[in-house]
């Protein structure tokens, strides 16, 4: 066995280091709005007005062992007695990133109301999240979305 020199331990505290400073972080995010998500909410924006939708005030379902809240359940939330045949969706994160400024994504988006029923929302990170058989890629599941852009075309 190969004995590991003072560069690599250094290596090695500074990964527990980074480690840990990322524990911080998500205890930050659950004084955000609580471990359940209670209070953090997303914006559904449409004809010009924003609704607010608590999160955590939704039904979760499992999707790949993480509990997360449909899409369309989001938007019928914030738009009750709206008929959701022909609305599309876009989002914007936290920090204004719009999937459809990535080149793979620019023609993705926006997302029909029939697709928008394979997409899901992390009720605390606020990550988007698609079914797989979609292929949908990785600019497509931005983190912490603020915003969801509804229109009907």
């Amino acid at each position: 066995m190969r004995e590991r020199g003072p560069k690599t331990w250094v290596f090695v505290a500074a990964g527990l280091f980074a480690a840990a400073a990322g524990c911080d972080q998500s205890v930050a995010e659950e004084t955000d709005g609580g471990a359940d998500g209670a209070g953090r909410f997303v914006t559904v924006v449409f004809d010009d007005a924003g609704h607010e939708v608590v999160l955590g005030t939704l039904a979760t379902t499992l999707v790949e062992g993480t509990p997360v809240v449909g899409l369309q359940a989001v938007i019928e939330a914030a738009l009750p007695g709206e008929t959701p045949d022909g609305l599309v969706a876009g989002f914007v994160g936290a920090d204004g990133f719009r999937p459809e400024s990535r080149e793979f994504c620019e023609l993705l988006v926006p997302v029909d109301w029939e697709t928008l029923g394979r997409g899901y929302i992390h009720p605390v990170t606020r990550d988007l999240l698609w079914d797989a058989a979609l292929g949908f890629p990785g600019c497509m599941s931005p983190r912490d979305i603020a915003e969801i852009d509804v229109t009907r075309p």
